[in-house]
């Protein structure tokens, strides 16, 4: 398995409690500003 498909997985299995934890939904178009720069 690719390190940056993990760090990834990671990110989307801690995304739930950012929102949790900030109380508030995080910014998507920070979100997807991230993913794209990984894809890269």
């Amino acid at each position: 398995m690719n390190p940056d498909k993990r760090i990834n997985d990671l990110i989307i299995d801690l995304q739930p409690k950012v929102i949790r934890f900030t109380g508030k939904k995080f910014p998507t178009e920070l979100w997807n500003n991230n993913k794209i720069k990984k894809n890269k």
